[in-house]
């Protein structure tokens, strides 16, 4: 018996069934229901916001609300919110009768909208907290429906692009009651469901977002991500800088980093700019409320955008006053600690068990903290104290049971407040993000002064160091190295009066030396001169103790004062990033440069940063907008904000750069910039990344970016595999691939999201028809089934690129290779660039190429000693590959 025929029939059958569970069932009801023709009103509604975002349970999100039936008459709505007019319409349309009752509301599924005219999500918060997409497949519950999925929860997110009436399509879903009339009992009740379309209908105004914040007498964070959301709306372009017009004294004051009514870096100053991405940022501005005032406070403010395009604005902060608690001094905060330069600080172990009760609940116990990053280098150093091993540094990712054996030493000279953002675990494994935040006053010792006479000598004092290391580290001082010399222009550090000083680690001076260390000033030396020194205290050995820093300064008691000389060196400038692009500040370089010259200072050189630790770029503003800088010409320095330094993958520590300034008559200042990049192990916007700590900078550079969102509200899903169709989703996102419609393959619906990049990778050539895979076509395996004789009009098989499949490391290295090769990004590679892995030879021959080229960039690095070219590519190692590629 030939079993083809049933075998066919068998897997046509089959992939019928799945087709039904992946397609959005049509209009359907039970058998006998005299429902089934029905159809539900259209609901109107017009939002309340002028950003056209409406949530469809906030009745405050809408401003009017009708029903329009099949006659194309609008009839005013009772109801206030989206989730109850859904509830009328259904009841509307399904009535009950001597037949029928107890008709229910139950959910919606399949809720679908143009993405040309916005994005549905659930659980939206701010545009920086999206929450998830809403699935297709999904349940979205009425009100009283016990379900972690609601319709309150849904958010319809115009696109800022976008005016006019978003229609939104979704498939309802009821429960009611019928009357069993095939048996013989009167009262024979059954339950039954059906279902039915229904469209929503949402008039979007053209969209010029306000900027709005609301505080009960505490003070008000701003948000870059609202200034942004604001200028992208506007112009198109996200914000480089803002500046505010002050708000009346009556009403409040703007801080520049508020901590309390006496902590805050300075008051916000007119017209003084704010920016995006450079200090000082936007996020640090707060408004901070009169204690006696409340009401409505309107804030202009003015600035540019990316392509330096004029924008203006108000924001409004709506004030409230609940109580005479507003009439106090506002509280500095649990994890608050002043300290004065040069001075240490240990932090309090009872306000981390009073805040894990008060975040996490009554009854919980604190177990540990962690660091999510380090202080700054120049603001001081944390330290942890071990029993009898003492003073260890303390470092990110690791955890830390005893807070007061965690102390801050501020470094001599600082003053400022040092945020450093932190972990707090309970031993229940609950967990909550929080602060620490240490106020540097420089009421800490000042640097060691002494005063001389040109051409006279001076000698340092023994107990002036000796009470710096005490300061510093509660121990005696052992010896000294010193960092740096005075300029040779100044004059010459000598010991016992004929051996110069000389900055060699071998060259320890020891207390008693101290005293016959001096300086011998040079007869033109005006003004003063600073050089460094290291301290060693009695405790210190290689694996326990600390050393600290200091300096000396010198100054000259000649009357006759002097411009400073030109060509001197600069304040060293000191940018910080975790791996994102840092832009440099134009104000910082003039004011380091413009004492010291005699005209305006017009030009700036760079220098270049080592090789494998970054490059400077040019208009950074997105991974595919931006031009590397050329360091081998002068460049306008109001064109310094433009540069900015983009850290290479696996980095980590300090890059240090050159800079010259000159003015337009020749003369010339120089000096440093130095690049501190501190990765972190912990995700700042995952919770699963805990498995891959070495994707972690990657994974945050491109949600950074907007390059990828995630798998969920809170997850990346890193060790899942990489779909096909997202990695050319990536790489479209990278390297902006220009619009090509959305026909490629076959087997690629021009409805999916990832359509138009596979149809634009294809134009392009990074994909190509020598990709495809062939398939039996669907409609010919059907028709073969139905009758085994025919001869069907349709083709046996289908290209297909297989989107939903996992992607290989091979042609990930090909894709890609071929992206960057169109970007003029890299030269071909060969065979001979990879063959140092043991599997060398299972590469294929089309991928030979791709694979020597980013193997011998650094790109591809291989996996436990083997290139593994057929192995599938997870998420993580993904964006460890592509960040690598991009940097």
């Amino acid at each position: 018996m030939n079993k083809t025929p049933y075998l066919r029939a068998l897997s046509l059958a089959l992939a019928l069934l799945l087709t039904l569970a992946l397609v959005p069932p049509r209009a359907f009801a039970d058998d006998g229901n005299p429902f089934a023709m029905a159809s539900v009103q259209d609901i109107l509604v017009k939002p309340g916001s002028k950003d056209g975002h409406i949530r469809f349970g906030e009745a405050s999100d809408v401003k009017e609300l009708s029903f329009r039936g099949e006659d194309g008459k609008e009839v005013s709505a009772a109801v206030t919110s989206i989730d109850d007019a859904l509830e009328t319409v259904c009841k509307n349309a399904f009535p009950t009768s001597e037949s029928i009752r107890n008709v229910r509301f139950n959910y919606i599924s399949y809720v679908n909208v143009s993405a040309v005219q916005g994005t549905i999500y659930d659980g939206y918060n701010t545009e920086g907290d999206t929450g998830e997409g809403v699935a297709g497949v999904k349940k979205y519950y009425h009100k009283d429906a016990v379900s972690n999925y609601r319709i309150a929860n849904i958010r319809f997110v115009p696109k800022t692009t976008f005016s006019g009436q978003a229609m939104i399509e979704y498939y309802g879903y009821y429960q009611y009651e019928a009357k069993d009339d095939s048996t013989n009992l009167a009262d024979k009740w059954v339950v039954k469901t059906g279902s039915y379309t229904g469209r929503l209908y949402i008039t979007v105004s053209k969209q010029e977002p306000g900027i709005a914040y609301s505080t009960d007498g505490e003070p008000a964070q701003f948000a870059a991500d609202d200034f942004v959301t604001y200028s992208t709306a506007v112009t198109g372009r996200t914000f480089k800088y803002v500046s505010f017009r002050l708000p009346s004294e009556r009403e409040g004051v703007l801080y520049y980093n508020y901590i309390s009514d006496s902590v805050y870096d300075y008051p916000v100053a007119p017209a003084q700019r704010f920016y995006r991405k450079d200090t000082p940022t936007v996020d640090r501005v707060y408004f901070v409320p009169a204690k006696d005032y409340a009401g409505e406070v309107h804030i202009e403010f003015t600035g540019v955008d990316s392509a330096d395009t004029p924008i203006l604005g108000e924001l409004t902060i709506h004030v409230t006053n609940h109580g005479p608690e507003h009439q106090q001094p506002r509280a500095e905060g649990p994890f608050v600690y002043r300290v004065a330069a040069g001075q240490p600080v240990s932090l309090d172990p009872t306000a981390f068990d009073d805040q894990v009760q008060l975040q996490i609940g009554e009854g919980e116990v604190f177990s540990h903290f962690s660091l999510a990053s380090l202080p700054p280098a120049d603001s001081g150093t944390l330290y942890y104290d071990l029993w009898t091993r003492s003073d260890h540094v303390v470092k990110v990712g690791v955890n830390y049971a005893s807070p007061g054996s965690v102390r801050f030493v501020a470094n001599a000279g600082y003053s400022g407040i040092v945020s450093v953002p932190i972990v707090v675990t309970a031993m229940s494994g609950r967990h909550f993000d929080s602060m620490l935040r240490f106020v540097i006053t420089d009421e800490g010792d000042q640097p060691l002064r002494y005063k001389v006479e040109p051409e006279r000598r001076v000698k340092l004092i023994m107990s002036d160091f000796v009470d710096a290391c005490y300061d510093a580290t509660r121990y005696d001082l052992n010896y000294v190295v010193f960092d740096s010399l005075p300029p040779s222009a100044a004059g010459t550090l000598y010991y016992q009066e004929n051996t110069p000083v000389t900055t060699k680690t071998s060259d320890r001076y020891y207390k008693w030396k101290l005293s016959e260390v001096s300086f011998l000033a040079n007869a033109s030396f005006t003004g003063e001169t600073t050089f460094s020194f290291t301290g060693y205290p009695t405790n210190y050995n290689s694996y326990s103790g600390r050393s600290f820093h200091g300096y000396v300064t010198i100054v000259s008691t000649n009357t006759v004062t002097q411009k400073p000389a030109i060509g001197g060196t600069a304040t060293l400038l000191e940018y910080a990033t975790w791996g994102p692009a840092v832009a440099l500040s134009y104000s910082d370089i003039y004011r380091a440069a413009a004492p010291s010259l005699q005209g305006t200072p017009a030009t700036l050189s760079l220098g270049r940063p080592e090789y494998g630790t970054g490059q400077l770029c040019l208009d950074f503003y997105s991974l595919s907008n931006y031009a590397p800088f050329d360091a081998t010409v002068s460049h306008p320095l109001s064109d310094a904000s433009r540069i900015s330094y983009l850290p290479k993958a696996g980095f980590s520590g300090v890059s240090e750069i050159p800079f010259t300034v000159a003015d337009e008559k020749n003369n010339s200042y120089t000096g440093n910039i130095r690049f501190v990049v501190t990765p972190s192990i912990y995700s700042i916007y995952f919770t699963d990344m805990s498995g891959a700590p070495w994707a972690v900078q990657a994974v945050d550079f491109f949600r950074q970016y907007g390059a990828t969102n995630g798998n969920s509200r809170s997850g990346f899903g890193p060790n899942d595999s990489m779909r096909r169709g997202d990695f050319i989703l990536l790489l479209q996102r990278l390297f902006n691939f220009p619009a090509a419609g959305s026909s490629s393959y076959d087997d690629v619906p021009a409805d999916k999201y990832y359509a138009a990049a596979i149809a634009g990778a294809k134009a392009l050539g990074v994909v190509t028809n020598a990709d495809a895979r062939t398939a039996p076509n669907p409609e010919y395996v059907a028709a073969l089934a139905e009758n085994p004789n025919a001869r069907p009009r349709v083709r046996a098989t289908v290209t297909g690129f297989d989107p939903e499949g996992t992607i290989t490391r091979e042609d990930a290295a090909l894709y890609l290779y071929r992206a960057l090769r169109r970007a003029g990004k890299v030269q071909p590679g060969s065979a001979a660039d990879y063959a140092r892995f043991p599997d060398a030879s299972s590469v294929s021959s089309s991928a030979s190429e791709a694979m020597g080229a980013l193997v011998r960039d650094g790109v591809f690095q291989g996996y436990v000693n083997n290139l593994l070219p057929k192995r599938t590519l997870s998420r993580a190692e993904t964006m460890a590959i592509l960040y690598r590629a991009f940097t």
